[in-house]
């Protein structure tokens, strides 16, 4: 279902997990929260989990209560709220505590409609729809203005048009809870926006002409030169991994095997013995470069 972490503030002392619905729910060792039975969410509305961290040495306990939402349910974050604190000793302390806030993720290039609605911004405080709500920074009301806008009062954060990972990847904004009289309820928030990578930029070699030499003679394994190609697409996917491929060598002799490259570092070396300047003083190599990881 998802997966809970616990801030030990540098502490270093270790801490254990427990819920409170093991009967609905488990936590793994790794912090997985895990339904112990077949759940109906219908069942639980309007009731929370409760997960309790313990430090296990001093036996302090936080408590923080996650809520559950349909699929299609627009996703919730709510400015952070008191929290009880059990000591060792039995004392109890109500502590306002923060927490990290999940970012939004965003698909780059999206085709649906606009305004999409993203979240929705929430303060446990708006009883009857007293507060409003605003978003600030980057993409709001700073260069470039008006990509998000949020309803003031449901606090529906939406954007109004599609996103370009390459020209900007996330942006930092911060939500604002306030009353009619425009008094600030809550501390505010910082909400980042990441925007996800579609595979929209093809491979593009730095030079369209490379050279390289080679003595005659050489042995297998020599090295030859090193090609580069670079995608605008997120390195750290599919969309920007690289791989080489050597198409096609001009002329296949003494073999049409002479060469071979790395594909995943584009480094060319030879592969076959028999290079002889005076019976065949260049090669030409065609090189392809393929994003996905070649496929």
């Amino acid at each position: 279902l998802l997966k809970v972490d616990f801030v030990d503030c540098g502490r270093g002392s270790g801490s254990r997990f427990e819920s409170g619905d093991p009967a609905d729910f488990r936590i793994e060792a790794d912090g997985r929260v895990v339904a112990s039975r077949t759940l109906q969410l219908s069942d639980r509305k309007g009731r929370s989990l409760e997960i309790k961290a313990k430090d296990v040495k001093s036996q302090e306990q936080w408590l923080v209560h996650v809520n559950f939402t349909q699929p299609n349910q627009l996703p919730e974050i709510l400015f952070p709220r008191h929290s009880v604190v059990v000591k060792g000793d039995g004392s109890v302390n109500r502590v306002k505590r923060d927490w990290v806030i999940p970012p939004v993720n965003v698909l780059e290039n999206s085709r649906k409609q606009f305004p999409e609605e993203l979240v929705k911004i929430q303060s446990d405080k708006d009883k009857s729809n007293t507060l409003r709500y605003s978003v600030t920074g980057p993409g709001a009301d700073q260069n470039p203005t008006g990509l998000f806008i949020i309803d003031p009062i449901s606090g529906i954060l939406s954007v109004t048009k599609p996103l370009d990972r390459e020209h900007i990847p996330n942006f930092h904004l911060r939500a604002h809870a306030v009353d009619i009289n425009g008094n600030q309820m809550e501390n505010p928030i910082d909400i980042i926006i990441n925007v996800i990578d579609m595979n929209d930029n093809r491979p593009e070699f730095t030079h369209q002409i490379w050279n390289g030499t080679v003595d005659e003679g050489a042995k297998p394994g020599t090295f030859v030169m090193t090609v580069i190609s670079q995608d605008k697409d997120d390195p750290n996917t599919a969309n920007g991994m690289l791989r080489y491929k050597i198409l096609s060598q001009t002329p296949e002799s003494p073999s049409s095997n002479m060469f071979t490259i790395n594909n995943k570092t584009g480094k060319i070396i030879t592969v076959a013995a028999g290079l002889d300047r005076e019976k065949v003083p260049q090669y030409t190599l065609i090189i392809q470069a393929t994003d996905m990881e070649g496929n």
